[in-house]
């Protein structure tokens, strides 16, 4: 597989510390219950696929790595868990940050620019976004479909395409202090919570220079409090 640069089968790969590695057409892959592995300061580009995948494993740290031009930069992936993510820096990927069928992760201080979506999320939970940054996605900062139990915190989300934080059948979550700033030609949405997302709380969130605020459709039992929606076109709505 042209993409493919390692494969930890979780058998003998466990315990594995890869240190700035340059991987052009190359990627990162463990899977197979590997455990207690390190990724730090690796530099990944130009896959077709994944930069870093991470599939069936645990208690793995992801810190100060980049990924450049994937499909998805980093995966997360079908029963993974307990892993880390800090001070990575993801950019023109189709995903920057995907975690899907996962739990207990968490994204500190990462930054993503100019992906399609810098942080997606689907079917996961216990997921934990804080203290990061998504600017110039041509669709969406934070994306979340399916989802329940995630922490949304003290992010900052610049000149989104088209949502600033999309919410999808999501539950028992919190989004908080979030700053969401000037949507492409201010034709987007600040926060688009729809599809059956209830029981989440949304509190002292800053949205400016959208279409709409905020924008929430078929959903029940949210709590909206201390939030700023100014400067947009539509401010607010539900339905």
């Amino acid at each position: 597989n042209a993409d493919t640069g390692f494969i930890g089968t979780g058998i003998v790969n466990d315990n594995i510390i890869l240190n700035h590695f340059e991987l052009n057409n190359h990627s990162i892959q463990i899977q197979n219950n590997s455990q207690n592995n390190a990724f730090l300061g690796n530099n990944i580009t130009n896959n077709t696929y994944y930069g870093l995948n991470i599939v069936n494993s645990t208690n793995n740290s992801i810190i100060e790595n980049v990924v450049r031009n994937n499909a998805v930069g980093f995966s997360i992936n079908t029963g993974s868990s307990t892993t880390e993510l800090v001070g990575n820096i993801a950019e023109g990927n189709n995903q920057g940050f995907g975690i899907n069928v996962a739990s207990n992760i968490t994204m500190d201080s990462n930054n993503a620019s100019h992906n399609n979506h810098s942080y997606f999320v689907s079917n996961s939970s216990n997921i934990t976004i804080v203290n990061s940054n998504a600017t110039y996605d041509s669709e969406g900062g934070i994306t979340i479909n399916q989802s329940t139990i995630l922490n949304v915190t003290n992010n900052a989300i610049n000149n989104p395409e088209l949502f600033g934080i999309y919410i999808g059948n999501t539950t028992n979550s919190t989004f908080e202090n979030n700053q969401i700033y000037n949507s492409a030609n201010q034709s987007g949405i600040g926060v688009y919570i729809s599809n059956g997302s209830n029981n989440n709380n949304l509190l002292y969130n800053n949205m400016q220079n959208h279409s709409y605020g905020f924008l929430s459709v078929s959903n029940s039992n949210n709590l909206f409090y201390g939030n700023t929606v100014c400067n947009n076109f539509g401010s607010s709505g539900n339905g």
